[in-house]
C-alpha cells in the first residue's frame, strides 16, 4: 500500500505545510515512523479527524502503516482540543485516539478492513462504509493512471480530507509520488490563491458547488500558468458550466475531468475523456481503469433504454457498518447499485438522468427532482430540490421571483401550495459542498421563515440591485450568481453601474464588478460605512476624467476646435486606459468562441453615437470625407475640422478588429491563456514593430500620431497594466510609457508629464482619496468621458465662434456639461428602448 512506501521517492518533496515548509518523502517517512511507534500495540480502530495539517496527515498514514484500521471523521473539535467521542459516530465504535489508555485486548476487527468514512461526510448517521485497504490502493493506482498523475504534480486541499473526493486527492498524490499543499483556506479566500500560486499548484479538485464559487471570482480571468489539471465530482455540474470549462481549459491546455463518485466505492467510479467534456458535457463517461458500469432493470423506469447505474471493480466497498460487530464482517458485495438512473448513449458514455430515491408522488403524479432541479437551471435559477409526497421543496441562490411556486405549479400540473421556496441555497450544504435534501426538506415542512428574515435595509438593497442588473443587461435574465464582469459589463458603464450599487447598498465595495448579485445583496445587511466629508474614487476613474479634462481644456485654449495635434497627453491616456479596460472586460469574451460578438456590441455602444455626429456634421458642413465613414480618416484626412478629432474612435475601432483577428489565432489564445504575462510581452513587441512599420511607412507629421500603428503600443502597454502585479513589472512598464512618450514628443511637452503622474496612478494607486464632493464631480466626468470626447470640439466651437464667447473657461464648462448631460440622456434612452424580460 501506498503508506508502506514513502520512502521509494526519497528526496522528491510530499508535503508543503501550512508555513510553507517542504517535507521530503523520506522526512515525512521517518515522521510516520515516529508516530507509529505511539500507537497501541494490539490492533485495533483509530479515530481521527482529519485537518489539513501535517501532524494529522502524518497520523492518518501512521495508522494505515501499522495495519490499524481508520476512522475518519469530520473535524469537529477546535485545534488541540481532545478529538474523541464524536457524538453518536464515535460513541458506537470500539475507537481510540491519542490521549485515550491503550486497548487491552485486540479489537474483533477483518484483517483487510483499512478506513471507515461517513457516506455523507457529516455526523447525521452513525452509518460508515467500510473500505479495505487493498481498495484504496486499486482507487489511488486507477486515479493516477487516467489523471496522469505524475511525481511532477502538485495537488492542495481545498476539499475536506475527512470527504472521500478529498482524501482521495491526498492517496492519489502519495501514491504517485507527487506532493500535496496542506491548507485550511477557503478558495474564496486571497490566501488560497497566493499558496497556489507560490507553490505552482497542478491540480485542482472542486464539487459543483465549487465551481459555483470559482465563478463568482472569476478565476477563468487569473492567469494560473501552474495548473495541469482540473477535476470535478461529487455531484452534478450544470452542462453549461462543463462547457464553459472545457473549453476554458483546452485554451490553457489544461485537462478538465469531470468525475462521477460514490463513497461506497472509495472515491470514483467513471470520467469524462477532456476531449468529449464539450461534446457530452451532460455524461459522467466511461470507467475508470479496473472498473465496468452496467445497467440494471432497464425498462422499468418509464423511460426508454433508462436502468440503474451498477458499478463493479476492486474499489467498491465491503459493506457498511452500524455498530462495532460490523467491523470483523468481510467483504459482501462484488458491485454496487448506486441508486441513480442513467442511460447509455451511442458512443458508450453514460448519462445520469435521475435518482431512485430522488422522486416524490403528489396527487398520482410521479415528480422527479431531478427534473425540477434542471428545469430550473435551465431557466438561469440553480437550485436544490428536495421533496416527500406531502410536498416540494427548493432552495434557491439568491432571492427568488415572486411567481416561482406559481410557475413551477403550472410547469409540473400541480398545485403552487405544493411548492416551498427556501431562499439561500448555500445555508443547505454539508461540509463537503453537496447539497443537504433532508435539511431543505425539514426547512420546508416546517415553513421556515429564517432565511427571508433579511433586515428591510437589505431587502430593499436586493431589489435594487437586481433591478440594476435587469435595466443594465437585459439581452439575458441575470442571475443570482450572476456578476457585472460575467454579464459582459464594460467600461462605458462601469462607473455608471457602481453610482447605481451605491445607491442600493450606501457605499461601493472592493472588488464589486466580480462579486455575484446574492454577494453584493448580502452585504447589504452589514453597516455601511459611515457618512464623511471624504470618499475615494479608484485611479482608472481618476485618470479617465483628467485625461478628458485636459483634451477638451486644450482644444478650448487653441480656438475654435483644435489648431494644433498637440493634444498634451491627454488622448494618449486614453489610449493607455483603452487597453486597461480591454483587458479587465473583454479577455474572457475574447478568450470564448463568442468573441466576435464583440464587434456587434462596439457598433451599438460606439459606432452609433459616431456615426450620429458624422450626420450632424453632414448636415452642418454639406459635406463629410468618405474615409469618416469607412473609419480610416486618421490615415487620409489632414487636421482642422470640427471632426478630427474622430480620429481617436477610428484608431481604438482599428485596434479592436487587430485585437479580434489576434485572438482568432488559436496559438496567440492558447499563450493568452496560460501565460497572459507572455501576452502582454508579445502585445508590446507586435506595438514596437507597428510602430517602427509606421515610421518607415507613414512619415506624414500630420497624420503619424492619429493612426492604429503609432498608438497600438499604448493599447498594449494599458494592457499590461492590468495584469502588472509584481514591482519589477509596473516599474518596468511605467519606464516603457515614458520611454514611448520621450520618442513620439520629447522630453519637453505636458505628454510627459500625463503619461508619468497617469500611468505611476494606474500601476501603484489603486485609489485616490478625495473630498465627496469633488469625488462625485469626478465620477459624473469619468462616467461620461466617450460623450464629453464626441461632442465637446462641437460645443467649443458653438461657444467661441457661433456666440463669440472667447473665455475658454466657459467652453470647458459647458463641455462638461453637455457631455455629462449627453451621457445621462443616452442611458436613460437605451432603458427605454431594452425590451422589458420577465422572469
Amino acid at each position: 500500500m501506498f503508506a508502506d512506501e514513502l520512502e521509494r521517492f526519497g528526496e522528491r518533496i510530499a508535503i508543503i505545510d501550512s508555513d510553507g515548509a517542504a517535507i521530503s518523502y523520506l522526512g515525512l517517512a521517518q515522521r510516520v515512523d515516529e508516530a507509529a511507534s505511539g500507537l497501541p500495540k494490539l490492533r485495533t480502530l483509530v479515530a481521527i479527524a482529519l485537518r489539513p495539517e501535517l501532524s494529522s496527515v502524518v497520523f492518518y498514514l501512521a495508522a494505515l502503516r501499522a495495519r490499524h484500521p481508520v476512522m475518519v471523521l469530520p473535524v469537529m473539535a477546535p485545534p488541540g482540543e481532545a478529538e474523541v467521542g464524536f457524538g453518536h459516530i464515535a460513541g458506537r465504535y470500539p475507537a481510540w485516539s491519542p490521549g485515550l489508555a491503550p486497548p487491552v485486548e485486540a479489537a474483533e476487527l477483518h484483517p483487510d478492513l483499512g478506513v471507515l468514512l461517513s457516506t455523507s461526510g457529516s455526523t447525521a448517521s452513525p452509518k460508515l462504509v467500510r473500505l479495505a485497504r487493498g481498495s484504496l490502493e486499486a482507487n489511488a493506482r486507477s486515479i493516477i493512471q487516467f489523471l496522469s498523475i505524475t511525481p511532477q504534480s502538485r495537488a492542495i486541499t481545498n476539499l475536506p480530507l475527512h470527504y472521500s473526493f478529498g482524501l482521495s486527492v491526498l492517496n492519489s498524490h502519495l501514491a504517485a509520488g507527487a506532493s500535496v499543499v496542506l491548507t485550511d483556506a477557503s478558495v474564496s479566500s486571497t490566501r488560497f490563491w497566493d499558496l497556489f500560486e507560490r507553490h505552482a499548484v497542478s491540480h485542482l479538485a472542486g464539487v459543483p458547488f465549487t465551481y459555483e464559487v470559482f465563478e463568482r471570482l472569476d478565476i477563468r480571468s487569473r492567469p494560473l500558468p501552474s495548473l495541469k489539471t482540473l477535476t470535478q465530482a461529487g455531484g452534478r455540474l450544470r452542462p453549461e458550466l462543463v462547457r464553459t470549462y472545457a473549453e476554458w481549459a483546452n485554451e490553457r491546455g489544461v485537462q478538465f475531468f469531470v468525475m462521477y463518485g460514490q463513497t461506497e466505492a472509495t472515491a470514483r467510479m467513471a470520467y469524462l475523456p477532456p476531449d468529449r467534456a464539450t461534446s457530452h458535457s451532460d455524461c459522467v463517461g466511461l470507467a475508470i481503469p479496473g472498473g465496468a458500469l452496467s445497467l440494471d432493470g432497464v425498462g422499468a423506469f418509464g423511460k426508454p433504454g433508462v436502468g440503474e447505474l451498477v458499478y463493479r471493480g476492486p474499489n467498491v466497498m465491503m459493506g457498511y457498518a452500524t455498530a462495532a460487530a460490523d467491523l470483523a464482517r468481510g467483504a459482501e458485495l462484488d458491485q454496487l447499485h448506486t441508486g441513480d438512473l442513467a442511460e447509455q448513449t451511442e458512443d458508450g458514455l453514460y448519462r445520469i438522468v435521475g435518482r431512485l430515491s430522488r422522486f416524490s408522488k403528489i396527487l398520482g403524479l410521479r415528480i422527479a427532482h431531478d427534473d425540477i432541479e434542471t428545469y430550473l437551471n435551465d431557466c438561469g435559477l440553480p437550485a436544490d430540490v428536495a421533496g416527500d409526497d406531502q410536498g416540494i421543496t427548493i432552495a434557491t441562490d439568491g432571492k427568488a421571483p415572486v411567481e416561482l411556486a406559481s410557475s413551477l405549479a403550472i410547469r409540473f400540473g400541480l398545485p403552487s401550495e405544493t411548492f416551498v421556496v427556501l431562499e439561500g441555497r448555500d445555508a443547505f450544504r454539508g461540509p463537503s459542498g453537496k447539497p443537504d435534501y433532508a435539511a431543505i426538506l425539514k426547512a420546508g415542512e416546517t415553513r421556515s421563515v429564517a432565511l427571508r428574515s433579511a433586515p428591510d435595509r437589505a431587502a430593499r438593497a436586493e431589489d435594487g440591485i437586481a433591478a440594476l442588473f435587469t435595466a443594465r443587461f437585459s439581452n439575458h435574465q441575470p442571475a443570482p450568481t450572476d456578476s457585472f464582469v460575467s454579464c459582459g459589463g464594460d467600461s462605458l458603464s462601469y462607473v455608471t453601474f457602481s453610482l447605481g450599487l451605491e445607491n442600493a447598498l450606501g457605499f461601493v465595495p472592493e472588488n464589486w464588478e466580480n462579486l455575484t448579485i446574492a454577494e453584493l445583496a448580502a452585504l447589504a445587511t452589514t453597516d455601511s460605512p459611515a457618512p464623511t466629508t471624504s470618499s475615494s474614487v479608484t485611479n482608472d476613474v481618476a485618470v479617465r476624467a483628467a485625461a478628458i479634462c485636459g483634451v477638451v481644456s486644450l482644444h478650448a485654449l487653441a480656438g475654435a476646435g483644435p489648431s494644433s495635434l498637440d493634444l498634451g497627453g491627454g488622448v494618449a491616456l486614453l489610449l493607455l486606459l483603452f487597453g486597461f479596460n480591454q483587458a479587465r472586460f473583454q479577455r474572457i469574451a475574447l478568450l470564448s468562441a463568442q468573441r466576435w460578438g464583440l464587434l456587434w456590441t462596439w457598433f451599438i455602444r460606439i459606432l452609433i453615437p459616431y456615426y450620429v455626429l458624422c450626420a450632424i456634421y453632414f448636415v452642418y458642413h454639406k459635406n463629410i470625407d468618405i474615409s469618416y465613414l469607412l473609419l480610416t480618416g486618421n490615415y487620409f484626412v489632414e487636421k482642422g475640422t470640427l471632426i478630427t478629432p474622430l480620429w481617436f474612435i477610428q484608431a481604438i475601432a482599428q485596434s479592436t478588429l487587430f485585437i479580434l483577428i489576434l485572438f482568432s489565432v488559436p496559438a496567440a489564445r492558447r499563450l493568452a491563456a496560460r501565460r497572459p504575462g507572455d501576452y502582454c510581452l508579445l502585445l508590446i513587441v507586435i506595438g514596437i514593430g507597428l510602430k517602427l512599420i509606421g515610421a518607415l511607412i507613414l512619415n506624414e507629421p500630420a497624420l503619424k500620431h492619429r493612426t492604429f500603428e503609432s498608438n497600438f503600443l499604448l493599447i498594449a502597454l494599458g494592457w499590461s497594466i492590468f495584469f502588472a502585479r509584481r514591482w519589477p513589472e509596473k516599474l518596468g512598464i511605467l519606464v516603457l510609457c515614458l520611454v514611448c512618450t520621450v520618442i513620439d514628443w520629447g522630453e519637453s511637452t505636458l505628454h510627459l508629464v500625463w503619461m508619468t503622474i497617469g500611468a505611476a496612478v494606474m500601476l501603484f494607486i489603486p485609489r485616490i482619496p478625495v473630498p465627496s464632493p469633488l469625488g462625485a464631480v469626478i465620477v459624473e466626468i469619468g462616467s461620461a468621458t466617450f460623450a464629453i470626447y464626441l461632442s465637446h470640439v462641437f460645443v467649443v466651437h458653438l461657444i467661441e465662434y457661433t456666440l463669440g464667447l472667447k473665455a475658454p473657461i466657459f467652453a470647458i464648462l459647458a463641455s462638461l456639461i453637455v457631455g455629462v448631460g449627453a451621457s445621462h440622456a443616452a442611458r436613460i434612452l437605451s432603458a427605454r428602448l431594452r425590451p422589458q424580460r420577465a422572469w
